[in-house]
């Protein structure tokens, strides 16, 4: 499998997966986990294998693989796949530059069979360059979630891109490579990591980066919070620290209780939140109503006030041009 990724490595993605089962990779690149001989295997990424190798024309690769989707930011996984009986997903460090983590992991749930696998692989904040950024937290993952965020938050960004350090060797072990790497060594002055979530945020451009920072026990965690929430309903059922990273499975459990409150979604919480947000809006729409109107009656009553002045006006006039009583008999 997957040649050039280590034996252990592999070993550790694919534990516990049924490979004779149908599989997704997310973002392969040069370096699938499962080659296509040796499973049922589909591929999928953000963007086409051409502007992949335009992405990544910067340094010597192997053949980036064939596409069977491309996966357009903003777009329905379920919509362009077409199919909801897969028994696994594989995705190796892609996570962590995803703006919407717990829309993206629900969008790969709703291809899965119910007891699917995802297998993520993701760097660990100490033995990288986020070593002296601040570890994600639940509520962010939230926020990004109700906001659907394409491109990642003005906060996650300035984050990686002032925070994030260099360390300039490649060291033997994941601990020489944490002790290398110096607060001084960042990768962007304050000014620069403003300019460019100034231009993400104006032009609402995607620009790659760590959005979210995690360590094993920490994402643990924070699945089991969302999933007591009800936002995700799933399961981490193994977790291997390798070296700088760390592997996780998350099993699907079946539908999240709590849908996004987006439009067209069914909403169902068992909260009266969305009850008086409706209630709400009734109540809006009958003030404005009420605004309409009265503005109606007041331009009504202004009219009439009008040719109320305009009859009184006529009136005086009227009475101004018949003769009186004495004048017509003096007259006769």
């Amino acid at each position: 499998m997957g040649s050039s990724l280590t034996a252990s490595r592999i070993d550790c993605l694919t534990k516990n997966l049924d490979l004779s089962q149908k599989g997704l990779e997310i973002s392969p690149l040069c370096r699938p986990t499962i080659l296509k001989q040796e499973a049922n295997i589909y591929y999928v990424d953000v963007c086409s294998k051409e502007d992949s190798a335009i992405k990544h024309g910067n340094y010597e690769h192997a053949e980036i693989m064939e596409l069977d989707w491309v996966w357009t930011p903003g777009s329905s996984l379920i919509e362009i796949i077409g199919q909801n009986d897969f028994g696994y997903c594989i995705e190796p460090h892609v996570l962590e530059h995803v703006p919407d983590p717990i829309g993206w992991l629900n969008q790969l749930f709703d291809i899965l069979k119910t007891d699917g696998l995802i297998s993520l692989a993701l760097p660990i904040k100490e033995y990288c360059f986020d070593r002296f950024r601040r570890v994600s937290h639940v509520s962010q993952l939230i926020d990004a979630w109700l906001r659907r965020c394409q491109v990642p938050s003005t906060i996650s960004l300035y984050d990686f891109l002032r925070y994030s350090v260099n360390s300039g060797y490649n060291p033997d072990s994941p601990e020489e490579l944490a002790e290398s790497f110096s607060e001084d060594s960042t990768s962007y002055s304050p000014k620069q990591a403003l300019d460019y979530c100034i231009h993400s945020f104006a032009h609402g451009q995607y620009i790659d980066s760590h959005c979210y920072v995690f360590a094993p026990d920490s994402f643990t965690k924070m699945i089991e919070e969302l999933c007591e929430l009800g936002i995700l309903n799933s399961s981490v059922t193994d977790i291997n620290v390798r070296g700088n990273e760390f592997i996780v499975q998350l099993k699907k459990n079946g539908v999240p209780r709590i849908q996004h409150p987006g439009l067209g979604n069914p909403i169902s919480y068992g909260s009266d939140v969305f009850k008086l947000s409706a209630e709400l809006q009734h109540y809006k729409k009958a003030y404005s109503e009420a605004i309409e109107c009265q503005d109606s009656l007041k331009a009504k009553i202004t009219s009439l006030k009008a040719k109320r002045k305009e009859l009184k006006l006529a009136i005086k006039t009227a009475s101004k041009t018949v003769p009186s009583t004495s004048t017509w008999w003096q007259a006769i």
